[in-house]
């Protein structure tokens, strides 16, 4: 008989010990990203190591226009998750990121589960919360994961990486984010791991960050209103909305130096 191909998919649970803002959490996902795309060799350095080396070449490098098109697209990913997180009328339950030829054909997937609950970008700012510290929690849950860390010394192919994001949105139509309703996730005949971030929310995590004066859009004013009220309203508007898969339009694309 052939042995059954199916593969299931690995669990990495991180406990959080204070909150999630949006920003620390489009901190995270790049980080991931970034520390993904070098382990599976689709960069020939480190980011950081890449960012350094792009800010003191010339534009007349043989390499500097695939450092450039890496940076601007790191750059502009990471702005617009933080945008997706900053809007109460938009409710991100999941993060994707998939290295492959096509979101169809994966090679690797890794999801980011974010609980309701662990987003709390009204109440706390990052001016209070380091994404530094979560960071390293994260990283030490992924290194006790020997699955992962196996997963991480298998080379690919150079290819792409796709970050999609699932969402329930008030706007139907996004600039950036490009809706795949016939998107599908599964972790079948395909390397997938879960990062599921948990964090207590009952527990009251003393700061300063109700005291902070915050500016906003006009657009996003309303939802973001210090009336409760207004608050709730926003998250009734998007209550009935059926979650859906968003594509970023920026794709990652693996490369090497050029010699």
């Amino acid at each position: 008989m052939m042995k059954n191909s199916k593969r299931t998919e690995s669990n990495i649970s991180v406990d959080l010990d204070e909150p999630l803002t949006g920003e620390s959490c489009s901190q995270l996902v790049m980080e991931l990203v970034k520390y993904v795309m070098y382990q599976k060799q689709q960069i020939p350095l480190s980011c950081d190591s890449l960012m350094k080396l792009h800010k003191t070449s010339k534009s007349t490098d043989r390499n500097f226009s695939l450092m450039q098109k890496l940076v601007d697209s790191l750059a502009n990913v990471s702005h617009q998750l933080n945008s997706q997180f900053a809007r109460n009328e938009c409710d991100v339950k999941e993060i994707l990121i998939i290295i492959g030829a096509t979101t169809f054909s994966p090679k690797l997937c890794i999801r980011i589960e974010l609980p309701y609950s662990i987003l709390s970008s009204r109440n706390h700012s990052s001016c209070h919360h380091s994404s530094r510290k979560i960071l390293l929690n994260v990283m030490k849950s992924m290194l006790n994961c020997e699955e992962f860390q196996q997963e991480m010394t298998v080379p690919l192919g150079l290819t792409n990486t796709f970050v999609l994001v699932q969402k329930r949105d008030s706007r139907k139509i996004s600039e950036y984010f490009v809706p795949k309703p016939q998107f599908n996730f599964s972790s079948q005949n395909t390397a997938s791991f879960l990062i599921k971030l948990n964090y207590n929310g009952g527990n009251e995590f003393n700061c300063n960050c109700g005291n902070l004066i915050r500016v906003f859009n006009d657009f996003d004013q309303n939802c973001y209103d210090d009336d409760s009220e207004n608050v709730e309203k926003c998250d009734n508007d998007i209550s009935e909305i059926p979650y859906q898969w968003y594509q970023s339009k920026d794709i990652l694309k693996g490369f090497k130096f050029l010699r």
